[in-house]
């Protein structure tokens, strides 16, 4: 709260704190409030950063895993897709973090 006062909503950093506790969210199960942090952080991190920054790609996952929780599991796909696609970009192919991604949206096109 004294971050976003000090350096306003659309500060990286204050969407890296609003991404970093949307994940206590997600792991409490309060995916309504870790849906709209992460959304917010999303945003900020596309005017900031571009799609195609590791943070971006990471934000994408966690919606991924929200709305598949949810039961929206187009919107998760969608989601699951541009995080792969996000972390290809930053990171290449061969990242764990790029391999894991694959896998997730492989799991969430079977279902």
């Amino acid at each position: 709260v004294l971050r976003e006062k000090v350096l306003g909503s659309d500060h990286p950093d204050t969407a890296d704190i609003c991404a970093d506790l949307a994940e206590v969210y997600l792991s409490t199960e309060d995916d309504a409030r870790a849906m709209e942090l992460l959304t917010s952080a999303r945003q900020v991190f596309e005017r900031t950063y571009s799609r195609s920054h590791m943070r971006t790609a990471t934000t994408y996952k966690l919606l991924a895993l929200v709305h598949e929780r949810k039961g929206g599991t187009v919107v998760a796909r969608q989601m699951a897709a541009q995080a792969m696609r996000t972390y290809e970009e930053s990171v290449g192919a061969q990242h764990p973090h790029t391999v894991k991604a694959k896998q997730k949206l492989q799991h969430l096109l079977e279902r």
